[in-house]
């Protein structure tokens, strides 16, 4: 990660400031797989955006557009080809852009290991690289995204309480970050949406399962559920949304003023938030007032699937609400003859 983070910053006077962030389940306690498999996220500094004021949409995405007294011609060459014809950061480009840069500085990083076989790929938002050695094998993935001001708030303040812990000291700012969520394999959109980004805020959300045990173990149990059921595969079902749902949970059930949560009242009812989402096409941020719809953009146009998707949510919310145990066995042991981690049977006693 560090070689390809030095290699990235000699390819462009725009990168010369990017860090690495090490974030994802690998760190968060949320892991449940055997593979050596490690999420690196290369963060833009916020100085990319100094000439650009952010724009929030109603529907919680935001667009990047070049300040009133700031022209294209002022701009270094490089950064006017992110730029669309009205001034605003095109989200489209900016991804392509890091996606290539990615690649290039991965493969100069390589050829600094000439022991290891390494293979480079590209996916929706990531490029993923596979190191082998005669006796091991690891995974990273690599995607960039831009650190926001951090005069810009977004965060929607109760999610830094949820059940009362207080998360973090109120007068220290939440890290917001933007990614590119466009597909770039689909002819670019007619309209505005190209501009688009997505604010995320995966340095908080890393801090609080670490200040959440019981989020972070039902995390991980409703991650083993969907490899059972194939739901990534099969519904492209993101682990993000199995995180959020648990968040989005724990949130609910301590406002509802019940006991206090279990990790079996904890899965159902997570289960049962996932189940109305997909119901209604739908999975609100945890994070913010304002939706974003994109985590269930694998089941958009596809009715079928939905319902599908919708009745398995419904049948294990009442196997785990009825803590039918024997059902409840036989899943996991369906996951562990699905998954990398088999051999991990004393975790699914």
């Amino acid at each position: 990660m560090d070689v390809t983070l030095r290699q990235l910053r000699d390819l462009s006077p725009l990168l010369v400031n990017t860090s690495v962030l090490r974030l994802g389940s690998a760190y968060e306690g949320t892991y449940i797989s055997q593979l050596a498999d490690f999420d690196a996220f290369l963060e833009l500094n916020d100085s990319l955006l100094e000439v650009f004021q952010l724009e929030r949409h109603e529907d919680g995405h935001v667009a990047a557009h070049l300040l009133p007294n700031v022209s294209q011609g002022m701009l270094s060459e490089e950064l006017q080809q992110l730029l669309t014809e009205d001034g605003y950061l095109d989200a489209r480009r900016v991804k392509r852009w890091t996606l290539d840069g990615l690649a290039r500085a991965v493969e100069r990083a390589a050829a600094e290991f000439p022991e290891l076989t390494v293979a480079v790929t590209e996916r929706q938002n990531v490029v993923g690289v596979r190191l082998r050695s005669e006796d091991a094998v690891v995974r990273v993935d690599f995607s960039a995204m831009i650190r926001t001001p951090l005069g810009w708030r977004a965060l929607r303040p109760a999610a830094l309480r949820p059940c009362g812990v207080e998360l973090r000291p109120r007068d220290r700012p939440a890290r917001w970050h933007l990614f590119s969520r466009q597909d770039l394999k689909s002819p670019p959109p007619s309209d505005s949406s190209a501009r688009l980004f997505a604010p995320d805020p995966l340095t908080v959300e890393q801090e609080v399962l670490q200040r959440l045990p019981l989020v972070r173990r039902a995390t991980r149990l409703l991650k083993m559920v969907a490899a059972a059921r194939r739901w990534d595969i099969r519904f492209s079902l993101q682990s993000v949304v199995l995180k959020r749902a648990a968040l989005k949970a724990f949130d609910a059930l301590c406002d509802q003023r019940r006991p206090a949560p279990t990790l079996l009242s904890l899965v159902v009812s997570s289960l049962e938030i996932l189940q109305r989402s997909v119901q209604r096409g739908m999975f609100s941020c945890f994070w913010i007032e304002t939706p974003l719809n994109r985590l269930l953009e694998g089941l958009a146009e596809d009715q079928s699937k939905k319902q599908q998707l919708a009745a398995e949510l419904n049948e294990l919310a009442q196997i785990f609400s009825a803590a039918r145990v024997e059902d409840i066995r036989l899943l996991f042991q369906m996951t562990c003859q699905n998954s990398p981690f088999r051999n991990h049977k004393s975790t699914f006693d």
